[in-house]
């Protein structure tokens, strides 16, 4: 059962308020009053009740929203305040009401147990004067009215009223419910027993697999500052592992937000401490730390690199994703563009902050990825840097320096990869996502792909072999390749596609060509010939000593007088093809 704010309303003549204002007692009358106020006005800026003790200064509870502040004054008067009777009363209110002035109000509330006689609203409505100040009444109607939005207070503060509600709800729980609907009655009764036990407070609950989930729940966003509860751990961390040991201390220390699980053996003892009906103590048992919620608004930041000149070099927008506070320090979670997350942490001791990197190109446009990787190279230069957040600075220092060999290899080879694909997307015209894996001749056919739309000439090692089909035909040209070589070959194809991540990329009108190749199959396709039998011979066209064809786009060859020189591919970790 996961509980609510209910909302109430009263129809004329009818009320399901059970407090009796006028016989409560000037105690309780005061509980149930602040307690009210403090629920009505949860979402304002502030909201308090005020000890009198020392002089309230006309103020028995304080609202401020906007720059505006409204003060309520609390008089239990159960027999009101008459001007044939009770004098003293009325001149109290005057006096409360001038004290309460020169704090400068919107609105000046009094709070009675009781509705207003004419003559006593007369009074009230003549307490301004000329001053420019909201004065009302919340009387007996009032005060129904605003409980009954609220009647797990009248529940708690009238419990011996509602007795009878708990008994059925006990009897109800040892028959067994005739329907699904009937089930569900029966758990909303407990949820609003439990609803009554505390002003502040709630459990959420549900039962699964035998076993009964409880969730604390605020029933107001004050309930930690009027009724606070806390959580005392005693651990042994001598039996931990380093890692949940590192772990529990980011969450405690700096309020980032991940879920740590500390077995029993390191937890010696577990109290809650607050309000009595929820204090308990364990041993020896499993706690779960998770994070809560975020409600977060969408906040952005400037992460700003400079040089030890302070002179800006780059500077990124970014996203706050959260925003976390400890025993230790503070953490902030940046997400820049979707791609890179960056984790701070600034200690309150104002030693360095700590910063550490984490990103996700999968799923990203190659475009879209490059930032990614010009964002790196900031992070890992050792550069000055600087984080604004919520108009002032968050934190400030150093970037991480480089790579290690072995990642700074890695991450080169995935950008040049990245590149590669952007490259040859501009020009394809198919655009998609950078995916996750890549086989090996994919990656050869990208970078080959790129050479040719650069205006390059490469070795293909796609084409080591090219077949021709003979469509029976006989001229000079054909005798001349039908004989012992080598020859110089050239072939033109008009609608070149490179395949990758199982896409056929349209590159364009490319030409393939070698100058030391044999012709496998003439002498078959020269007896074919000479009989009129040659239509759907084949010839094999192979370059000699294993090397492959050479490619490059006409297209894009700027000098036609240039040599056809080959570039080589450049690829880490790849021979170069011959």
């Amino acid at each position: 059962m996961r509980g609510g704010r209910v909302a109430g309303q009263l129809l004329p003549g009818e009320s399901d308020v059970t407090i009796e204002w006028e016989f409560i007692g000037q105690p309780k009358f005061d509980r149930v009053v602040e307690a009210l106020l403090l629920r009505t006005y949860a979402e304002a800026d502030s909201a308090r009740a005020l000890d009198g003790r020392g002089g309230d200064g006309g103020r028995d509870f304080e609202v401020v929203q906007g720059g505006r502040r409204r003060i309520f004054q609390l008089k239990y008067y159960p027999d009101g305040f008459p001007s044939s009777s009770y004098k003293k009363r009325r001149a109290a209110i005057q006096a409360s009401f001038e004290t309460a002035m020169e704090h400068e109000p919107f609105q000046w509330t009094l709070v009675v147990p009781r509705n207003l006689t004419p003559s006593e609203q007369d009074f009230i409505d003549a307490l301004a004067g000329e001053r420019r100040v909201k004065v009302s009444v919340m009387g007996r109607a009032e005060l129904d009215g605003s409980l009954a939005a609220f009647p797990d207070l009248d529940g708690y503060f009238d419990q011996n009223h509602h007795h009878n509600d708990a008994v059925k709800t006990f009897i109800q729980s040892s028959v067994l419910p005739a329907t699904a609907a009937e089930l569900t009655e029966r758990v909303q009764a407990f949820g609003r027993l439990a609803d009554r036990a505390d002003p502040d407070w709630t459990f959420d609950f549900e039962q699964r697999g035998g076993e009964v989930i409880r969730h604390l729940r605020a029933k107001h966003p004050r309930a930690a500052e009027v009724s606070p509860v806390t959580i005392h751990l005693r651990s042994r961390w001598d039996c931990a592992a380093p890692d949940l040991t590192e772990a529990f201390q980011r969450a405690i220390g700096y309020g980032l937000p991940e879920t740590v699980t500390l077995p029993p053996e390191v937890v010696e003892s577990l109290s809650i401490t607050g309000p009595q009906w929820l204090a308990e103590s364990h041993e020896n048992v499993e706690v779960t730390w998770a994070p809560a919620p975020s409600s977060l608004p969408r906040t952005t930041v400037d992460l700003r690199f400079t040089d030890d000149q302070g002179r800006t070099t780059a500077c990124f927008e970014g996203t706050v994703e959260h925003h976390g506070r400890g025993q230790q320090g503070q953490s902030l979670i940046v997400s820049l563009h979707n791609l890179v997350t960056l984790t701070f942490t600034s200690p309150s001791d104002n030693s360095p902050p700590t910063l550490h990197l984490s990103s996700k190109l999968a799923g990203a446009l190659p475009s879209t990825a490059l930032l990614a990787f010009a964002i790196f190279e900031h992070v890992h230069s050792y550069r000055r840097f600087e984080l604004s957040f919520q108009g002032s600075v968050f934190c400030s220092g150093r970037t991480l320096g480089p790579h290690a060999p072995d990642e700074a290899s890695l991450r080169a080879r995935l950008r040049a990869l990245v590149e590669d694909l952007d490259i040859v997307q501009r020009h394809s015209g198919h655009i998609f996502a950078v995916p996750e894996h890549t086989t090996a001749q994919e990656r050869i056919n990208l970078r080959v792909a790129r050479r040719l739309i650069e205006g390059r000439c490469v070795v293909y090692a796609g084409a080591q072999t090219v077949t021709l089909t003979l469509n029976g035909t006989d001229d000079e040209v054909l005798r001349g390749v039908l004989s012992p070589g080598p020859h110089a070959m050239r072939a033109q194809h008009e609608d070149f596609k490179m395949e990758f991540a199982g896409r056929d990329l349209p590159i364009g009108r490319v030409c393939l060509f070698h100058t030391q190749v044999d012709v496998h199959g003439y002498e078959v396709a020269l007896q074919a010939l000479a009989v009129g039998r040659a239509d759907g011979s084949q010839l094999q066209l192979i370059p000699r000593n294993g090397e492959a064809f050479r490619i490059y786009m006409p297209d894009q060859w700027l000098d036609e007088q240039a040599p056809l020189t080959v570039t080589p591919l450049q690829l880490p970790g790849f021979d170069e093809p011959r």
